[in-house]
């Protein structure tokens, strides 16, 4: 028989393992209602400065077609108006895009804005002295008689071309109008005094030196009863008068101490004529002249010559390796012979083929003009001195609206599923080697946003929850499950059952089984009979 001190220590022990036990479990229950706690609250802030967090909305294209694509060599009549149809679209595409979204001519469009990764490309303008070696053909004093517009070398990712080696490239167009009193209009009188006269522009032949003048007009447009703009162009493109329609004369030769682009040149000729307009005002612009009043002391003034007035363009497309190793957009640079040329590269070059100014009013001709917007039944507002100006740096807007759109349709493969279409994409770049590299602006009411803030915090409270699994509880009694001031812990309302679901699938969760006497006796007890013997209560010992 135990001695009489005994039952006093062994109640003293157990209850002092008891409140240890409940003690620990409590502490570390109310350690982790504390972390949930704090870790809710900062959820809560987390999503309060969400919005903050540097964000963006672009995503990669995702498409298995891409390169370029044209029409077959040899394809029927209807197979080319198609293509002419598409290429019209094109244009127009182009043309609505930059009027929405470069400058405020228009109400801009949120949507309309929204496809491309950035919304604009950037450009300078600056006047210059006439381009053309004889400068007589340039109209106005003699002084800034041109405007140059141009691009710094662009990073190929302004137009979504998605890489880590990429290419830049750089846009240039200069506009000037032309004198028409220098002489190479003449006019020429009819065989019959009851026909209109005939007015012969003489700016290089066309057709293949089928007609030795550019441009003929006949008669006085005023006449015409149509309160619009008439609008005639040519192009004068790098493979010469074999594949040219009009081949310039020497009068529009480069001066190269004005113009510092080299390499291949597009030259666009626009022939424009107002129509039945009569002008709110006068003006003397050298391509939209408001002059003759009409009626005398009226305040309203038209155009009184008949001629048409030709503003010539010239644009330069260049892909750069380098801000100083730059070509033209007609040369192909395969990268197996030529390293460092890659497929972003090319990718950039099929972008930058159909920038010029005859490519962004050829379809439209006299609806391009912004002037049009100035009218309202026979009547336009008055036009600025410079209204050449506006309608030059509008037709390169365009043009950079078109390397856009341009850059999008190589990414699709635009014209793919079309059976008059082939693949003109050079062979080392096809099969898809385009593709993927393309971004464009996601959806409204998507985003991407940094993904690792948000998985630490995820990750930080399910860590905090099982860990709280790891405690040594049973199986949750009464006695044993913590509280404060009579109610359960938050904690435990929700871990309990979390915990409860893991240790049954690990299982862990285990009915406690009373111990045995030899295994319940601590081994001193068992080794030296006659000592103190400490009977260890059954409920803590299947506890811990």
């Amino acid at each position: 028989m135990a001695p009489v001190g005994a039952s006093h220590s062994d109640a003293a022990l157990d209850g002092t393992v008891a409140e240890r036990e409940k003690i620990s479990q409590s502490w570390t229950s109310n350690v982790l209602t504390v972390t949930i706690i704090l870790a809710s609250i900062g959820w809560s802030v987390w999503g309060s400065f969400a919005t903050q967090l540097p964000t963006d909305s672009v995503g990669i294209l995702s498409s298995k077609y891409c390169g370029v694509w044209s029409l077959k060599a040899g394809a029927g009549e209807a197979a080319r108006a198609d293509d002419a149809l598409i290429r019209s679209r094109k244009e127009r595409r182009a043309g609505d895009y930059a009027r929405a979204c470069y400058g405020n001519r228009s109400v801009n469009s949120p949507s309309q804005c929204s496809l491309f990764s950035n919304q604009t490309i950037g450009y300078h303008s600056k006047r210059i002295p006439c381009p053309f070696v004889k400068k007589s053909m340039c109209a106005g004093n003699g002084l800034d008689d041109a405007i140059r517009f141009w691009t710094d070398p662009v990073d190929a990712s302004i137009i979504g071309v998605n890489v880590d080696q990429r290419p830049k490239f750089k846009h240039t167009t200069i506009c000037a109008p032309l004198n028409i009193d220098q002489g190479f209009v003449r006019k020429v009188t009819p065989a019959d005094p009851q026909d209109d006269d005939i007015y012969q522009y003489y700016l290089g032949p066309v057709d293949g030196g089928q007609a030795n003048f550019t441009f003929r007009t006949v008669g006085d447009p005023f006449y015409t009863r149509i309160p619009a703009y008439s609008v005639s162009t040519y192009e004068s493109t790098p493979y010469g008068p074999d594949y040219d329609y009009w081949d310039p004369s020497a009068d529009l030769d480069l001066d190269q101490a004005v113009v510092t682009q080299r390499g291949d040149r597009f030259m666009t000729i626009l022939f424009i004529s107002s129509c039945h307009i009569i002008y709110r005002g006068h003006s003397d612009d050298p391509i939209f002249p408001a002059t003759l009043p009409h009626p005398e002391n009226s305040g309203r003034y038209r155009n009184g010559d008949v001629r048409a007035r030709p503003l010539v363009c010239i644009d330069w497309n260049e892909v750069c390796l380098r801000d100083d190793l730059c070509h033209t957009v007609e040369d192909e640079y395969p990268p197996k012979e030529n390293p460092g040329y890659t497929v972003a590269y090319e990718f950039t070059r099929s972008a930058l083929r159909e920038a010029t100014v005859y490519r962004s009013i050829k379809a439209r001709l006299g609806n391009a003009l912004i002037a049009n917007e100035r009218l309202a039944d026979y009547e336009s507002f008055r036009l600025p001195r410079d209204q050449w100006v506006e309608e030059s740096e509008a037709l390169f807007q365009t043009s950079l609206a078109r390397i856009q759109w341009d850059a999008f349709d190589v990414a699709v493969g635009a014209g793919h599923d079309a059976e008059y279409y082939t693949d003109i994409t050079p062979r080392w770049a096809r099969n898809e080697k385009m593709c993927g590299m393309y971004k464009v602006q996601l959806p409204q009411g998507y985003a991407n946003i940094n993904f690792w803030p948000n998985f630490w915090i995820c990750f930080s409270i399910a860590l905090v929850v099982f860990l709280g699994c790891e405690s040594p509880w049973g199986d949750f009694d009464d006695d044993l499950r913590p509280h404060f001031k009579g109610r359960p812990l938050f904690f435990d309302l929700i871990g309990i059952g979390i915990c409860w679901l893991k240790r049954k699938v690990d299982g862990k969760l285990q009915k406690p089984q009373p111990p045995t006497a030899a295994a319940a006796a601590p081994p001193s007890a068992q080794s030296h009979p006659g000592q103190l013997q400490i009977e260890w209560p059954q409920q803590h010992m299947a506890q811990r």
